[in-house]
């Protein structure tokens, strides 16, 4: 009787154990899932934030010239005379890149134009 009761429980014991452990390695890669999607989210949000640097400004990325193409959640594109450069949006800040020229209207401050009317005299 101990031994059938033993081995019931011991099966049972044997059942929960292997769907925890299924149930650990779900949740562990859909937090991990999250964790990838809401570094794109912020990332993308910082990057749309710079104000220095949108679609159509040159830049210099890893040694070649070009100008961003595209911007996604996950990846920002810019297109060289080569071809194009697809970078995780998480990994721009820490990637080298340079801003070559921007199209973007920075505006002047009354300083700046004192300063070009210095520079003329």
């Amino acid at each position: 009787m101990t031994a059938k009761l033993s081995s019931a429980l011991l099966n049972i014991m044997n059942i929960n154990l292997w769907s925890l452990v299924v149930q650990f390695i779900l949740v562990g890669t859909i937090l991990l899932l999250l964790k990838n999607v809401v570094e794109a989210l912020v990332a993308h949000i910082m990057f749309r934030l710079d104000k220095h640097i949108s679609i159509g400004t040159e830049v210099r990325v890893y040694g070649e010239e070009g100008y961003i193409r595209d911007v996604s959640v996950f990846t920002i594109t810019v297109e060289t005379n080569e071809g194009f450069i697809r970078i995780p949006t998480r990994e721009w800040k820490s990637s080298r890149y340079v801003v070559m020229r921007t199209y973007l209207n920075m505006g002047r401050r009354k300083s700046d134009r004192k300063y070009d009317k210095e520079k003329v005299k």
